[in-house]
């Protein structure tokens, strides 16, 4: 493409977010040069790489929870996904997420979003999850961060696709897109995964309001 691609990037790990961000209610996303910083279309499809996301398995199970999460938002964005991506590439016209060692965009943080536009258009999204570090794929109450146990991978992915989608961090309010691993919903020792209210209703900001009446928690 002869487009003039930039790039920023998301951790999960940092508190404000890049470039300039605008900011209602709580959630952010950024502008540029007063543009909502969005996709063109509202979809995007992501493709899963063997590299740890491997279609039933675990991670692949949590992936596939996250994305539909996502799609219950009453925004008009949807996720699609296309399975068995063998060799991610960063920058390649096409939204892949897959486990890695790059601490070069990692830096120590469980996850990355890399961010890729053209203008104020979003052309690409990558997400990176550490493979160095540990996560916890189930629902069961004590297995988790929050109640004593080990970080989510589905925390982490939904705050990662709320990237995906345009959502900057957000931290003065409870939000996905703030502090991921204990923004869960436990009913009894279940564990319920969710992008939440405010994530929500910053996806509606950018994508406008679904036809179709959807719950936001």
């Amino acid at each position: 493409s002869n487009m003039k691609k930039q790039m920023l990037s998301l951790a999960a790990t940092a508190i404000a977010a890049l470039l300039s961000a605008f900011d209602a209610s709580a959630y952010t996303y950024t502008t540029i040069n007063g543009a909502k910083l969005k996709w063109p279309t509202d979809s995007a499809t992501m493709r899963a790489s063997t590299i740890g996301f491997i279609q039933g398995s675990p991670n692949g199970d949590a992936l596939d929870e996250a994305l539909d999460r996502w799609n219950d938002n009453p925004s008009e964005f949807r996720f699609s996904t296309i399975w068995n991506d063998i060799l991610p590439v960063y920058n390649n016209g096409q939204n892949e997420i897959w486990c890695s060692t790059d601490d070069y965009y990692l830096d120590g943080a469980p996850a990355v979003t890399l961010v890729w536009r053209s203008g104020s258009q979003i052309v690409e999204t990558d997400i990176l999850v550490n493979a160095d570090q540990t996560f916890e794929t189930s629902h069961t109450t004590s297995d988790t961060y929050a109640y004593g146990g080990t970080r989510s991978m589905q925390t982490v992915l939904l705050h990662e696709l709320g990237h995906a989608l345009g959502l900057n961090h957000e931290d003065s309010e409870y939000n996905i897109m703030g502090q991921d691993w204990d923004h869960i919903n436990a009913n009894g020792d279940y564990l319920h995964f969710y992008p939440g209210e405010d994530a929500c209703d910053g996806a509606v900001a950018l994508y406008g309001l679904d036809n179709i009446s959807r719950e936001d928690v």
